[in-house]
């Protein structure tokens, strides 16, 4: 809202002050951020373990009242299955963003898992490696950066590597299981009790990797908290917290080609201080709570919010 002052005044709002004489000016709302983007699945047919999407948390950004922001919530990531190797690779997770007056904030989904002689693919924390002569895994990226995907083993038994987590790296494959994945975010105290975080405390944890099911006696990696495990022959498991990713399946003659784990959705959540008023509009259907001396918004689907 714009004001005009005709004499000397001190005016507050969030945490910006202004003294004006005489001049129009745009009062701003000061809001935290926290941004969780998609976690990645996991690949099929001896399959990396799904990295953990991107994290930011609870920054600060301002606000213009009477404008309205975007908030997109990235979508937890298939697990692999196709027709051709490529394919089984595990989808990466979808960002997630909120537009502010500075820009956009973007935090990158989580990598898909490899798949066999395929790498994990590159995202918030990397997808592990499928069994990589080369040994490479998923890295990751600049946007809410968590860790790398671990490395799948090389000749048999050919176990993969572990999805990184926002909290480690994923795990490597050995010669008896595949990797674990990485550990999680832990969801800040105030947030993971409101209803919308029941039963998820930690978010954005990495995918077990899977196991080679043509030699007896391996299993797949444990995923992080709330991730999807690995598997031996059997598909991965799906992921079932924010931004968490799947598990890698494994492979062989009991089931030549299962699918991986499917990556858990990401979710945004804007708090601002409950002494200022509720929002004018919001579409996405956010939850809406006030607690703790805050005002929560919680957006587990596309949709935007007036000041």
């Amino acid at each position: 809202m714009a004001i005009r002052f005709f004499k000397s005044s001190s005016i507050t709002t969030g945490s910006k002050s202004s003294k004006f004489w005489d001049q129009t000016t745009v009062l701003t709302v000061s809001a935290d951020l926290l941004i969780i983007a998609g976690g990645g699945g996991g690949g099929a047919r001896y399959g990396g373990g799904g990295g953990g999407g991107g994290v930011y948390d609870y920054s600060s950004f301002s606000f213009n009242p009477g404008t309205s922001y975007t908030v997109t919530v990235g979508s937890g990531g298939a697990g692999g299955v196709g027709s051709t190797a490529s394919e089984n690779r595990g989808v990466t997770g979808g960002n997630s963003s909120v537009v502010h007056n500075a820009g956009t904030r973007t935090a990158d989904g989580g990598g898909g898992g490899g798949c066999g002689s395929f790498v994990g693919k590159n995202g918030g924390s990397g997808g592990g490696a499928g069994y990589n002569i080369n040994g490479y895994q998923g890295t990751a990226t600049g946007n809410g950066t968590g860790n790398n995907g671990g490395i799948g083993k090389t000749g048999a038994p050919e176990n993969c590597g572990g999805g990184g987590g926002y909290g480690s790296v994923g795990g490597n494959a050995n010669s008896s299981q595949g990797g674990n994945g990485g550990s999680g975010f832990t969801i800040p105290t105030g947030t993971s009790g409101l209803s919308s975080f029941s039963g998820k405390g930690t978010a954005s944890s990495g995918g077990g990797g899977g196991a080679d099911g043509d030699v007896s006696g391996q299993s797949g990696g444990t995923g992080g908290t709330g991730a999807g495990n690995g598997n031996w022959q059997g598909v991965g498991t799906n992921a079932t917290m924010y931004g968490c990713g799947g598990g890698g399946s494994g492979g062989g003659v009991g089931n030549p080609s299962p699918a991986g784990g499917n990556g858990y959705a990401g979710v945004v959540v804007i708090r601002y201080s409950d002494s200022q008023a509720a929002a004018t509009s919001t579409t996405g259907s956010p939850a809406v709570t006030t607690t703790g001396g805050y005002r929560y918004y919680v957006f587990t689907g596309d949709g935007s919010i007036t000041f």
